[in-house]
């Protein structure tokens, strides 16, 4: 728990203004799930398990919109302008290069780059946690190849990805953790502390797995905060 796993890229390249902070609660999150063509995922089942665990925050703290089926990241774009979330939970199978979207009723992986186009407009997004597998794996011969850091440059405040293969159940598993931890723990809004919360709790429930070390942030948001309420971070 006192060691964080941030990926800081701004002295790599140029990234975006840091977005406005100061909001008011309830947060709007967007959970999109994208039909699997494989069937090995329980897009469905992970919508459901995400939407109980924020149940006991629903309207104080968190307002939940979805968006699921077949859609392609124009859709996805479209959603983010008329429901303005403060957050977006992606779940889908992701690689270093690119997440699995639709595109014409056939499944495509869309390049960072697409999903980065998409984010850039979408000044209200503070936060995207990728529940995608590699979608924060790096490459030695070219900086800034990942999802993850493509959506930095986008100037999100903070982005969460994985950087290997993640079972489904433990992906599940940190996102509930995460989320207590950002709205109802020590310091609401604390991204880095959040992660580092969820990240000890794989830890704790099975030490012989490397899941906690999965999830990555991101992060380019002052003390790391992405949203304050009341004037107080």
């Amino acid at each position: 728990v006192q060691t964080p796993l941030v990926r800081v890229e701004k002295l790599l390249r140029h990234v975006g203004h840091v977005r406005a902070l100061q909001t008011r609660l309830p947060l709007r999150l967007l959970v999109a799930t994208p039909e699997d063509p494989t069937g090995q995922l329980d897009s469905a089942g992970e919508r459901e398990r995400l939407m109980a665990a924020l149940a006991p925050l629903a309207g104080s703290a968190v307002e939940v919109v979805t968006l699921d089926g077949r859609f392609s990241i124009v859709d996805l774009r479209d959603r983010l302008a008329s429901t303005q979330p403060a957050i977006v939970h992606l779940v889908t199978h992701g690689q270093p290069d690119g997440v699995l979207l639709w595109q014409g009723g056939v499944p495509v992986i869309t390049p960072a780059a697409s999903v980065r186009v998409a984010l850039e407009g979408a000044e209200s997004v503070r936060l995207v946690l990728l529940s995608a597998c590699s979608s924060a794996q790096g490459s030695l011969q070219r900086s800034l190849a990942s999802v993850g850091a493509q959506l930095l440059q986008a100037g999100l405040p903070a982005v969460i990805a994985m950087q290997f293969a993640i079972d489904e159940g433990v992906a599940g598993d940190f996102a509930r953790f995460f989320y207590q931890e950002l709205f109802t723990g020590r310091c609401p809004g604390a991204v880095h502390l959040a992660v580092n919360y969820a990240r000890s709790n794989l830890y704790a429930l099975d030490p012989a797995s490397f899941g906690y070390g999965t999830p990555i942030l991101w992060l380019n948001a002052p003390h790391g905060t992405i949203f304050e309420m009341d004037g107080t971070p």
